[in-house]
């Protein structure tokens, strides 16, 4: 792994990059911390939100789905 990878897989990112990464609302990343269903976070300074994009690589491999049924399994899974 050359080290500009390294340093793009441990850089904190903002709600705001972060949602812009998933191509998702900010507002949709704040319920999904709240439903606790969402990527790992990190609260910096006991405020400020903070996403590794290695957690959102990781959030969205784990929610991949080959089919319409395998999504509702998942999506039942988490409620």
């Amino acid at each position: 792994m050359s080290e500009a990878s390294a340093n793009a897989d441990t850089e904190l990112l903002t709600p705001k990059q972060a949602a812009a990464y998933l191509q998702t609302p900010v507002s949709t990343l704040a319920d999904w911390r709240l439903k606790g269903t969402g990527p790992r976070f990190a609260r910096c300074g006991g405020r400020h939100v903070r996403y590794r994009r290695q957690w959102l690589d990781t959030w969205l491999d784990s929610n991949a789905v080959t089919s319409t049924a395998e999504a509702k399994r998942l999506k039942q899974r988490d409620h």
